[in-house]
C-alpha cells in the first residue's frame, strides 16, 4: 500500500513537471502539436496549460489550444484603452509575451480575453487616419528625443476645471446651455502623447478620437514655454491663463474683434464640450521646453457662437448655481441628440444605451436613398450621414 502510494505521489509529480513544459510550448508554439503532446495530452487528462496565470483542464480547452478559447477572432474586437495589471495601454502591447508578439484585450479591464495584433499601433487607430498617410493616431506616436510625458496631480487636476468652469460662468452674455466641465483620463492621456512628441502643433481631427469613443469629434487647445521650468503648482495654470485672455478680442456673434486669434478662449468655454483631459510633455536642458495640451469633448463649432446666449441653466435639467451651468454631461454618440431639460439621449435606430453607446448595425438598413444618392459630400453633412450608417462608416467604427 505505501509503495503504491509513493507511486501515485510520484506521478502526479511528473504530470505536473509536464503540464509546466507543456505550457511553456504553448507559449512558444502558437498553433502546432507534436503527435507525442496530442498522444501525452489524452491521457493526462489532469494537466494544466498555463495563459496569463490561467489553468485550462487539458480534457476541455488545452485540447485546442489554451489561447484558441480565449482569443477574439480580430483585434477590432479590443478595447481602447485596457488595463492590464494596474497599467492602462492605448496600444497593442507585447508585455508578459516572450515571443514578443503583440496582443491586445477585448474588456476595458483585462480579463483573459485577448486579440493578436499586427502591430504595436491597433488597426482601429491605424483605420482612422487611413486616408491620410502623412498621419498616425496620436496613441501611437512615440517621445521626441529627450522628452517626458506628464499627466496633472490630483490638485491640478482640480485647478484645471476651476479655472474652466468659473470662467464658463461668467462669459458675457449669459449662456442658456452651458455645461460644467468634469475630467476624462483617456483624453488627458492623447494629449499628453501629443505633447511629449516635442512638436508643437495639432494633431489631426481623427488622430485625437479615443479609439473607445472614435465616433465624438474632440477639440483641443495648445500652449508653449521655453526657457522656463515646468512646476506643477504654475504650469497648468499658465496654459489655461493664456487661452482666456484671448476674450479680450472676441465678441459674440461677431467672433474675432480685430483679427486676432481667439479660437482657444471659445473653445474653453464652448458648452458643447463635456469633458476635459490635458497632459504636459518636458525637456529638459539647459533650455528646458514645456508644452501643454487640453483635448475637450466635443469640440467647438463656431468660434462666433460657443454657446446659446440666455438666463443661465434656462435649458437644464439641474442645475449648478454657483457655475451657471447644467450639472448634465452626457454625451449623446452616433447621431443620438440631446434634451438638456431631461438629461436624456434620443438615439437614431442603430444605436441603444443612455448615450447611444451601442451600436445595432445588424439590425438597421441606411435610410432609402442613401446608397442611390450622386452627393459625393453625402457623409459630410451632420444631418444626412446618421441616416446612413452603413455608408458613411458608423458601422464600422
Amino acid at each position: 500500500m505505501k509503495i503504491l502510494f509513493i507511486l501515485l505521489v510520484l506521478l502526479i509529480t511528473l504530470n505536473s513537471i509536464f503540464c509546466e513544459v507543456f505550457g511553456e510550448e504553448l507559449e512558444i508554439r502558437e498553433d502546432s502539436y507534436s503527435n507525442d503532446i496530442l498522444k501525452r495530452q489524452a491521457v493526462n487528462t489532469a494537466c494544466v496549460c498555463r495563459e496569463f496565470g490561467i489553468n485550462c483542464n487539458l480534457s476541455t480547452v488545452c485540447t485546442k489550444d489554451c489561447r484558441q478559447e480565449l482569443r477574439a477572432a480580430s483585434e477590432l474586437d479590443c478595447v481602447f484603452p485596457f488595463q492590464y495589471k494596474g497599467v492602462w495601454y492605448d496600444t497593442c502591447i507585447n508585455v508578459d509575451r516572450t515571443e514578443g508578439i503583440f496582443w491586445c484585450s477585448t474588456d476595458r479591464i483585462f480579463n483573459y480575453k485577448f486579440a493578436i495584433c499586427e502591430q504595436e499601433c491597433p488597426l482601429i487607430a491605424r483605420n482612422l487616419v487611413k486616408d491620410d498617410v502623412d498621419e498616425s493616431h496620436t496613441s501611437c506616436r512615440k517621445a521626441g528625443n529627450g522628452w517626458i510625458g506628464i499627466l496633472p496631480s490630483v490638485d491640478s487636476i482640480k485647478e484645471i476645471l476651476d479655472l474652466h468652469n468659473n470662467e464658463r460662468a461668467i462669459v458675457n452674455p449669459t449662456a442658456a446651455d452651458m455645461k460644467v466641465l468634469t475630467w476624462d483620463n483617456d483624453l488627458a492621456r492623447l494629449a499628453m502623447n501629443l505633447a511629449m512628441t516635442g512638436e508643437f502643433g495639432h494633431d489631426c481631427g481623427n488622430c485625437r478620437r479615443v479609439l473607445s469613443k472614435k465616433d465624438i469629434y474632440n477639440g483641443q487647445n495648445l500652449y508653449a514655454s521655453w526657457g522656463s521650468t515646468f512646476k506643477e503648482v504654475d504650469t497648468w495654470k499658465s496654459a489655461v491663463t493664456a487661452w482666456i485672455q484671448e476674450k479680450k478680442d472676441w465678441i459674440y456673434d461677431i467672433g474675432s474683434k480685430n483679427g486676432q486669434v481667439v479660437g482657444h478662449y471659445t473653445q474653453v468655454v464652448n458648452s458643447g464640450a463635456r469633458r476635459i483631459g490635458c497632459g504636459a510633455g518636458n525637456k529638459k536642458g539647459s533650455s528646458e521646453e514645456i508644452i501643454v495640451a487640453c483635448n475637450y469633448a466635443t469640440g467647438q463649432q463656431s468660434a462666433k457662437k460657443p454657446y446659446v446666449s440666455g438666463t443661465p441653466c434656462t435649458d437644464c435639467s439641474e442645475c449648478s448655481t454657483n457655475l451657471n451651468a447644467c450639472k448634465c454631461n452626457k454625451i449623446c454618440r452616433h447621431g443620438g441628440t440631446l434634451n438638456t431639460k431631461t438629461c436624456t439621449c434620443t438615439c437614431l435606430a442603430y444605436a441603444t444605451g443612455p448615450e447611444c453607446e451601442s451600436l445595432l448595425c445588424d439590425k438597421t438598413d441606411d435610410a432609402y436613398g442613401c446608397w442611390n444618392s450622386q452627393d459625393p459630400n453625402l457623409c459630410n453633412f451632420s444631418n444626412t450621414k446618421p441616416l446612413c450608417p452603413h455608408l458613411c462608416g458608423s458601422c464600422s467604427l
